[in-house]
């Protein structure tokens, strides 16, 4: 049965990243020519969610989230525990995407995140942070929804967040803008992680892992917005605290 699964939603996952290829070309090139960079941003956040919805679909994932959605509009702060992050947040939220660079080279969801106008993320490069603050804070001055991962890395969630990256936060401390946390789990079995991926595992693996799935149950939690500081390594640390203490309330 499982196999079965996983070749029915293979083919339907190519039909939905050609569609949604060709629409968010449209969007890009075509329905809002003359209207600016950022209406036409504007525009793939919100086709970004509609791709992410469907491919949730096909996947079978079950999103509950706890808060109103319609209240976060500016920098969110998520944890990382999954690839499949990016659809269930996608799902919940009009957003663009910070991706790392490396992510732009995967097949089919570097396709698309690459037509959607990401702002992509090099840890390496100094010259590319100076432009990727710039791109951060007049995306979320256009009223664009940015969301950033700032552990830099997924985890199995088992001893709560790692420490967040600082650099993240600046565009927040300078532009002093909202931040909206919020946290995500999915329902793991209880003797190994199955949606989690880190360590060793290869995408290939764990992908095909999640396909030969019946469903999958995800929940975000929508926490209360934080006031920026001045200080972004300060603001990153109580945030931190803050999405830290909940997780392991809530998970632990």
């Amino acid at each position: 049965m499982s196999h079965f699964r996983r070749t029915y939603r293979i083919i339907l996952i190519i039909l939905w990243f050609f569609i949604m290829y060709f629409y968010a070309l449209y969007v890009r090139y075509l329905s809002i020519k003359g209207k600016g960079e950022y209406a036409s941003i504007k525009r793939l956040s919100v086709a970004a969610r509609v791709w992410s919805s469907g491919l949730s679909k096909i996947l079978n994932l079950k999103i509950k989230v706890h808060g109103d959605p319609s209240n976060v509009k500016g920098l969110i702060v998520s944890n990382h525990l999954s690839y499949l992050d990016i659809l269930t947040t996608g799902s919940v939220f009009p957003l663009r995407f910070t991706p790392k660079s490396e992510i732009s080279n995967w097949p089919f969801l570097g396709w698309f995140i690459r037509c959607s106008k990401p702002i992509w993320i090099d840890r390496n490069s100094r010259q590319s942070a100076k432009k990727v603050l710039i791109e951060f804070i007049e995306t979320l001055k256009n009223k664009i929804n940015l969301i950033i991962f700032p552990e830099g890395t997924s985890t199995d969630g088992k001893d709560g967040l790692l420490p967040f990256k600082s650099t993240t936060f600046e565009a927040a401390a300078k532009g002093n803008l909202t931040v909206y946390p919020i946290l995500i789990h999915y329902e793991e079995d209880d003797d190994e992680h199955v949606i989690s991926w880190y360590g060793d595992i290869t995408l290939f693996d764990h992908a095909w892992k999640v396909l030969g799935m019946k469903q999958i149950n995800a929940e975000v939690h929508i926490l209360d917005p934080l006031s920026p500081s001045s200080n972004r390594k300060i603001f990153a640390q109580n945030t931190h605290n803050l999405m830290d203490k909940t997780y392991r309330e809530l998970y632990r």
